[in-house]
């Protein structure tokens, strides 16, 4: 592929994931974001009001899963996170 080839499916891919996680409820988003910048779970539960490390381990596993069960009905999709 040339470079502006693969640039743009990079930013077709990008668009699809940014879809993806507006389908989850705001909080989700909220936890996977701060999970993905490297906060520890006691961050993230006083962040978010969580009563406990625990309660934010749970709703960060949780939005996880519900992740991957709408990501399980984008195949294409899949596959191309898979790849990288």
């Amino acid at each position: 592929m040339t470079d502006i080839k693969v640039e743009s499916h990079q930013i077709g891919v990008k668009i699809q994931l940014e879809k993806l996680l507006k389908t989850l409820e705001p909080k989700c988003r909220e936890v996977l974001r701060l999970w993905s910048l490297n906060y520890k779970m006691r961050e993230i539960a006083l962040r978010m009001s969580y009563s406990s490390e625990q309660m934010a381990k749970k709703k960060k596993y949780l939005c996880l899963k519900r992740l991957k069960e709408i990501l399980d009905r984008m195949p294409a999709l899949k596959r191309e996170l898979k790849d990288r």
